[in-house]
């Protein structure tokens, strides 16, 4: 089999030294191949030693393989220096190389340290099956006890619950209701300080209300993407107007690219200027899509075609942002903050109380989710009070040498 060759960027991933460094490309460009010829020749090198080396990746089976793929690659540079002893012992520590999944690196963590987490010994990882089963009990169960108003002495009260559940399900189906707040649980616990999302946003909802939407974060939200959204087409459309002017046989659709360019450019400008919200709606709503005038003869030529097409996409995608996001009048958009303060306030306390029983049931049962894995792990390593490195996560650090994400 002959020599691999690389492209400049690949060589570059696989040569670069002394900073972190990111890769980012299409699936079977190639990265893996990248990442192992980058670790083998870090672990051939004369102060290389794949026991200082942290690789993990999204799956068991990248693992597996990345294992594999440096195994045989080890296999083959002892092949072609059979007396070297530096690569033979690098192959035989390849088996208890730490390569491993995001997760499987986090448990071990757990294990090692499960006396800092005041977590029992014995705890063991929950297969996915049972932490279903176990969240739709524990939800069903809650959600009858807000209906019944026999919650537990500690646990506190949702003012409104038929509201909060008809707002994410439906009253007369508790388990349409348990799904929804199940899927925003798995959805929100992925991220750090999940349980104080909701009561943050609600503050936020409450403070928009009173003093108005520019400027909130929802109003910030909302202008951002309609920037990305212009940048987006502005290019586009400034690529047609120059693909335009350069063929005589297309100069009838140029006056129409042009306008619709000039009103991008504009509407840019306002978004990113200090325009209200009421200001934007009003430029939004005034734009009228004019008709593209029928040319003979260019229906072959592709790139034009797809400047028309990437036309449609935009006007009728700005009609939808203008008909969706931006046609509220203030008095609406107040009392919607008002009412979505309302609901992040009751998924709050819901979200909060729902999580003290499902750990509960957890420390019972003396198992851990995936989620904790992640979270158990982060407290492991970063000080949340100092909002520094914890001294394990210094110590780990002088373990190794080069750390590798696969699919970070």
């Amino acid at each position: 089999m002959g020599e691999v060759v690389w492209t400049p960027a690949q060589k570059d991933a696989i040569d670069s030294r002394g900073y972190s460094i990111a890769v980012s490309a299409a699936a079977g460009s190639g990265k893996t191949a990248v990442l192992t010829r980058r670790i083998i020749e870090r672990v051939c090198a004369d102060d290389g030693d794949i026991s200082r080396v942290l690789v993990v990746t999204f799956t068991k089976a990248a693992a597996a393989e990345l294992v594999s793929r440096i195994a045989d690659a080890l296999s083959a540079k002892l092949a072609e220096n059979p007396e070297n002893a530096h690569i033979r012992k690098q192959s035989l520590l390849v088996s208890s190389a730490h390569i491993s999944t995001i997760h499987s690196f986090c448990l071990d963590l757990i294990r090692t340290n499960f006396q800092k987490l005041g977590i029992p010994a014995d705890f063991s990882a929950a297969n996915e099956a049972e932490i279903e089963l176990m969240m739709k009990n524990i939800a069903e169960e809650l959600i009858s006890d807000y209906f019944e108003n026999e919650l537990l002495p500690h646990e506190e009260t949702i003012e409104n619950f038929s509201y909060f559940a008809d707002t994410f399900g439906d009253v007369a189906r508790t388990d349409k209701l348990s799904e929804v707040v199940i899927s925003l649980y798995k959805t929100l616990s992925s991220t750090l300080n999940f349980l104080e999302l909701p009561g943050q946003f609600a503050i936020e909802a409450e403070i928009a209300a009173q003093n108005g939407f520019d400027g909130s974060v929802w109003e910030k939200t909302l202008r951002a993407y309609l920037i990305d959204f212009l940048k987006h087409y502005e290019k586009i459309y400034a690529d047609a107007v120059l693909y335009i002017d350069d063929h005589d046989e297309l100069q009838k659709y140029g006056p129409v690219f042009s306008d619709e360019l000039d009103l991008i450019r504009e509407l840019r400008q306002d978004a990113e200027g200090d325009c209200s919200y009421n200001v934007l709606s009003a430029s939004l709503r005034g734009h009228k899509s004019a008709r593209l005038p029928t040319v003979r003869g260019v229906s072959g030529d592709q790139k034009m075609n797809f400047f028309k097409d990437s036309r449609t996409e935009f006007n009728k995608e700005l009609k939808k942002i203008s008909e969706e996001y931006y046609s509220y009048e203030e008095t609406d958009l107040k009392t919607a903050l008002e009412k979505t303060a309302e609901v992040l306030r009751s998924l709050s306390i819901f979200m909060n109380t729902f999580e003290r029983r499902f750990q509960e049931e957890k420390r019972r049962r003396r198992m851990i989710t995936f989620a904790d894995m992640e979270r158990l792990a982060l407290a492991l390593l970063w000080d949340k009070e100092h909002d520094a490195p914890t001294e394990l996560a210094l110590s780990m650090q002088n373990a190794y040498d080069e750390i590798y994400i696969d699919e970070y």
